[in-house]
């Protein structure tokens, strides 16, 4: 049977760094054994790997999968789960936390997928003579370079579970692939009014394939893949491009692996073909360049970590296990998400498509239950018109994987884009971005660019989509990021669901819709709001046809008005008169009463925090309308707060905050020492608020309702400090906490003189924060003090030596306007010659009868008083 091969462009938005190993080089074939298996199960040894051994001339590679990860107890278990987690990158651990799933159901965020592959599992498995390449602790496997008599003594191994081929990577082309467009003229740019054309970033001949999925809105809004780490599995990484190292703003790269050498650079190395970093160096080109006129790359302030999991030689084709451990490499970062163009088919059946089957695909599904946001190709596999037939590639066919499909600038469907649906019946691609003549970065000239075509690279536009969305919003799950970019599509917005052949999904994204146009409407929610100065960005038509109540830029219509009379709830509540019996809010749910009835008055009780510190209050708060039995009189009520370390709890007396409110607050002191009503708490404990409520209004009685938090003595730790972007003006100080955090950045021209600082008071675990109205040419010191959820403070001034950095020294320019009315240079020459430094020349004057060089022919320059031009000589 002839392999089928096809090429896809790879890329992930993410991390690295785990507990992988790959060995680069193919180990020598030994004889093949004749004969057929014995004394094998028939199940372990998969039909298609005896195919590979019977055509295989030498060598062939599996997956040899294991029975277990070698613990025999729960208690074994619990152990070596919590020792994996101590030691777990805590960005890692903290994303898991925010998005994972594991942690939505209540689950332990580390479980046997997190475990190491058992060490004398592989020893035995390499007594054999084989070679490893990969090891995978996701899917509990090795990777192997094997005959047919070592893969007979590995199956019949009795902790080896079953043997399968590596599957190969998926290699079509849709031609042409690169088109020099270096002398070229720039895509047509659409009209912008004057005054957003003056202030927006010049994106280059990016402009027209980031407008197509509305990324550039966004962008204007703040949101550029800051603070995000993107993840990218490719052939490799040639970064010496101009676009990658603009003096402003270059690449920001915290993590790479070379797959296939085994080394820790991901650029062309000696041995690889002289094209082995092209796919990767474009698709990095489309995420992350910056060369303001040129190109623009649509993530350009994320961190990226990079994975060469791709040979591109005949002889030894790309396979799913370097992808699998790519992977695992990014997670282990910290990555937020990851995007590939890769894809495997090789074996596999559209049959196996089913999200269940593939190596990298049951990889992936274990990746976004971490909560890593993936975006992958489709395949350049074609489509047609038939709905039950597909033409995908693993692992697009991942449950929560966003799987991209190809237009060109009009918006119609690439020729080579495959379609599905998955094996089960899922909608696949789901969604779309430019495919065709997508512009990037030249791999083959430092100041060059092109253009290429596939799959491949419309999937990093929708990654940059996602890395600009996950800035704006990195609370949303896997799930929520997918119904964003889905509900918000072209195709389900014109027709209210998605393409029924499968080709075109839920339609081209549009990033910034996904963030806020609640309305659907083509406006964005703040310009509905308001139409602004004329000319301005929201001079548009339609704008300014919504009310806005609560001066939250959301328009009316969007919020909830549970009685339909036009008004939101919570500005239903602000115009309420007092003891006005139709607006009345007595349980502060912001739901008027009369929307609640029958049930006003389910109660409920709150924490200040989620965090409880080791020393100070916690604040208790119960709104219950059944407690306020008397509207002339403040009341009061008992609730009870206990901890891990204090089992028994401690009373609260809470007080009405109003006469007629039925909300009542107060505080307990928490402390580290043991003293009568003081709640005893210690690092790591539970906390939990309870009071009971006499009747819950849905027929309950004497219900216990509950609020819970976690004590947390330790501050956060701030790591990763860097200064980016130094001008002569201004710096970006970057740099990443443990916990959320709020933080301030003091910095002055001494380290004991911090005098100025700049606050960011919203809790988050990255952060990038400017400096500005700094001296040119001056050094700056810097230190950082963040305070976490429960108050706990942390400082890192570089143990005590202050962070530092200089500006950039630039001349200030002077101009002298020689006329007679004060240095007429008639018949006079002035020589200038610098003298060593930044602002300075000596200069000599002497007089002449004649011009020293004629002005025929000459450029003409009319400068005003201090107008200056510069001259190229």
């Amino acid at each position: 049977m002839p392999e089928k091969r096809h090429l896809l462009f790879a890329l992930i938005a993410a991390a690295a760094a785990s507990g992988l190993s790959a060995l680069g080089q193919v180990p020598q074939s030994k004889p093949l054994s004749a004969g057929l298996v014995e004394n094998i199960p028939a199940d372990k040894l998969h039909p298609a790997l005896l195919r590979s051994v019977e055509e295989a001339a030498g060598l062939v590679k599996a997956w040899v999968f294991f029975t277990d990860k070698g613990v025999d107890s729960p208690q074994e278990y619990a152990e070596a789960v919590n020792r994996v987690a101590a030691e777990y990158n805590p960005r890692a651990t903290q994303r898991r936390m925010l998005r994972g799933t594991r942690a939505a159901r209540g689950e332990a965020l580390f479980n046997e997928h997190d475990l190491p592959v058992v060490r004398s599992y592989i020893d035995a498995v390499q007594a054999t003579g084989a070679r490893v390449h990969v090891t995978s602790k996701w899917v509990n496997a090795v990777s192997v370079y094997a005959d047919r008599q070592q893969l007979n003594e590995i199956a019949k191994l009795p902790f080896v579970r079953k043997l399968q081929p590596v599957a190969r990577a998926a290699k079509r082309i849709p031609p042409p692939v690169e088109k020099l467009v270096a002398e070229s003229p720039r895509d047509v740019q659409p009209d912008l009014p004057d005054a957003v054309a003056d202030i927006r970033l010049d994106y280059g001949n990016s402009e027209i394939q980031l407008t197509q999925i509305n990324l550039i809105a966004l962008h204007d809004e703040g949101f550029t893949g800051q603070g995000v780490i993107v993840g990218i599995l490719d052939t490799g990484f040639h970064r010496t491009h101009e676009a990658f190292n603009h003096p402003l703003h270059p690449l920001n790269v915290i993590a790479e692996y070379d797959f296939v050498n085994n080394d820790g650079n991901t650029d062309i190395e000696g041995g690889d073909p002289s094209s082995q970093h092209n796919h990767g160096t474009m698709i990095l080109g489309c995420l992350g360049a910056y060369m303001p006129g040129e190109l623009v790359g649509g993530a350009y302030n994320a961190s990226f970590v990079l994975a060469k999991t791709e040979d591109t030689t005949d002889e030894y084709p790309a396979e799913e296990d370097n992808y699998v451990a790519g992977l695992e490499f990014i997670e282990a970062h910290g990555a937020d998400m990851s995007t590939s163009s890769l894809g495997y088919i090789d074996w596999y059946t559209q049959d196996d498509l089913d999200g269940l089957t593939a190596v990298t695909t049951i990889a992936i599904n274990i990746s976004t239950s971490l909560g890593v946001h993936h975006c992958n190709a489709a395949g350049n596999e074609y489509h047609d018109s038939n709905p039950n037939t597909s033409s995908l590639i693993a692992p697009s066919d991942g449950f929560d994987v966003i799987t991209c499909g190809a237009v060109d600038s009009s918006g119609t469907i690439a020729y080579f884009s495959s379609d599905g649906p998955t094996a089960d019946g899922r909608v696949k691609p789901e969604v779309l971005a430019r495919g065709i003549s997508t512009h990037t970065v030249s791999p083959s000239s430092d100041t060059g660019y092109t253009t290429a075509d596939g799959t491949s690279l419309s999937t990093p536009l929708v990654a940059c989509a996602v890395a600009s969305l996950i800035s704006a919003n990195p609370q949303w799950t896997v799930a929520q990021m997918r119904d964003h970019l889905f509900e918000t599509a072209d195709y389900y917005v014109a027709n209210g669901t998605y393409d029924p052949l499968y080709v075109r999904g839920y339609g081209i994204i549009d990033a910034f819709a996904a963030w806020a146009d609640c309305n659907l409407n083509d406006i964005p929610d703040h310009c509905d709001v308001d139409c602004g100065e004329a000319g301005g960005p929201c001079d548009l038509p339609g704008c300014g046809g919504s009310l806005d109540c609560n001066a939250n830029l959301v328009p009316d219509e969007c919020e909830v008005d549970c009685n339909g009379n036009g008004i939101p709830d919570d500005c239903d509540m602000a115009d309420c008169l007092p003891d006005d019996p139709l607006c009345a809010d007595c349980n502060s749910n912001d739901v008027p009463d009369e929307c609640d009835i029958p049930f006003p008055q389910q109660g409920r009780i709150e924490l200040g925090s989620s965090k409880v510190p080791c020393e100070g209050t916690v604040a208790i708060t119960v709104a219950d309308c059944g407690l306020n039995v008397d509207d002339g009189i403040v009341e009061t009520t008992t609730v009870t707060i206990d901890s891990d370390s204090e089992p028994g709890g401690e009373s609260v007396l809470l007080t009405e905050t109003g006469p007629s409110s039925g909300t009542f607050s107060g505080t307990v002191a928490v402390s580290e020492t043991d003293v009568a009503g003081v709640l005893l708490v210690g690092t790591g404990d539970n906390v939990i608020a309870t009071y009971v409520d006499a009747h819950d209004g849905l027929g309950g009685t004497d219900v216990s309702v509950t609020d819970a938090a976690t004590v947390d003595c330790q501050g956060p730790v701030v790591s990763f400090v860097q200064v980016t972007d130094i001008g002569p003006f201004e710096a970006t100080v970057t740099f990443q906490v443990d916990e959320p955090a709020k933080v301030t950045v003091h910095y002055g021209t001494a380290c004991a003189a911090l005098t100025e600082e700049v606050t960011v008071a919203a809790y988050q675990l990255s952060f990038q924060v400017v400096l500005d109205n700094l001296d040119k040419g001056t050094t700056y010191y810097f230190a950082i003090d963040a305070e976490d959820e429960a108050g706990n403070p942390a400082s890192d001034d570089n143990d005590g030596d202050c962070y530092t950095f200089a500006t950039e020294e630039i001349p200030l320019y002077y101009t002298e306007l020689f006329d007679s009315s004060d240095n007429d240079l008639a018949y006079k020459s002035l020589t200038f010659m610098p003298n060593a430094s930044v602002d300075f020349y000596a200069a000599c004057g002497e007089d002449i009868s004649e011009l020293p060089t004629s002005p025929t022919g000459g450029a003409t320059l009319s400068l005003s008083e201090d107008g200056y031009e510069q001259v190229s000589l």
